[in-house]
């Protein structure tokens, strides 16, 4: 069973258009960065335009869906706690975004060159929380709490 997906697993896979990540899985990626060559499991999918996250992540790790251009909507589970720096940096397209309910740390520059954001949906109750984490101070307007 599949309980970790690794850096560069499925990176620059240019014709990857969905995944499915499953229940069995809790972390995607970790540390990696461009000075230590590593990319995301995902970075750079351009055609990626549809992820289902298994209820089970906690951690989805730096640069994981870097510049995917075709994610339009991602729903992370109630069960994440941590998004890496410049998760999903890039994602040009991306404009709704849906946390869940036990998320404590977002990186830096996760949302950055994201210009096509809309909406960010966070659990009811929970909005002046997320406002207040530094790296969506800008994104403030966006933000709104799931009815």
């Amino acid at each position: 069973k599949i309980e970790h997906i690794e850096n560069e697993a499925f990176s620059k896979c240019k014709e990857l258009s969905a995944i499915n990540i499953p229940d069995s899985v809790d972390s995607i990626g970790g540390d990696c960065n461009f000075f230590k060559g590593y990319h995301g499991p995902f970075e750079e999918c351009s055609s990626l335009s549809s992820v289902t996250f298994g209820k089970n992540i906690r951690y989805i790790g730096e640069n994981a869906f870097r510049l995917c251009k075709n994610l339009k909507t991602i729903t992370l589970p109630d069960s994440l706690e941590y998004i890496g720096d410049h998760a999903f940096e890039a994602c040009s397209n991306l404009s709704t975004i849906i946390l869940g309910k036990k998320i404590t740390k977002i990186g830096k520059g996760v949302f950055d060159y994201c210009q096509s954001i809309e909406e960010i949906i966070v659990p009811k109750g929970q909005k002046i929380r997320y406002e207040e984490m530094e790296s969506l101070k800008a994104l403030k307007p966006f933000i709104r709490e799931n009815r």
